[in-house]
């Protein structure tokens, strides 16, 4: 009885182990993603777009004051901002999942894109999974996270 405790527990370990390596791997490669510009935003390395470390804070609007405050905001003399196509944002969203960023978890956020299949509504993206649905652009509110090209 007390060789199969033991046989069993070597594999339970090797596991464990091989488990521990992935977190401590998959945040080195997380590690090299993204770029801390130390001035409130970021550069994701892989696909060359600025970021802002988290949405801006003026709260969830609808989707034309979203568009309007994207293209209207500036950061540390930083401007040329825009709201984020559906695929920008998700795939964003899908890397963030490495490592939490604040406000990330529980935000949805417009993107830029219409819903061609309804009129008058526009895709947002839920942050957790990176998934999108569609809204009203007129009466639904989600946050603003807007992204330009890397300097």
């Amino acid at each position: 009885m007390g060789e199969i405790r033991i046989s069993l527990l070597k594999p339970v370990a090797m596991v464990f182990m091989l488990c521990l390596a992935g977190l401590i791997m998959s945040g080195e490669l997380y590690a090299s993603r993204f770029l801390d510009n130390g001035d409130g935003t970021m550069t994701d390395l892989q696909t060359g777009m600025m970021w802002t470390r988290e949405p801006i804070p003026v709260g969830e609007v609808v989707w034309n004051k979203a568009v309007s405050t994207s293209q209207s905001f500036s950061i540390s003399g930083i401007g040329g901002w825009r709201l984020p196509e559906k695929d920008e944002l998700a795939i964003f969203a899908r890397a963030l999942r490495s490592e939490p960023f604040p406000g990330v978890f529980r935000a949805t956020c417009w993107s830029n894109t219409q819903d061609v299949a309804v009129r008058d509504n526009a895709l947002y993206v839920y942050m957790k999974f990176g998934t999108d649905y569609s809204d009203s652009m007129w009466f639904s509110r989600h946050c603003v996270w807007p992204v330009r090209a890397s300097q």
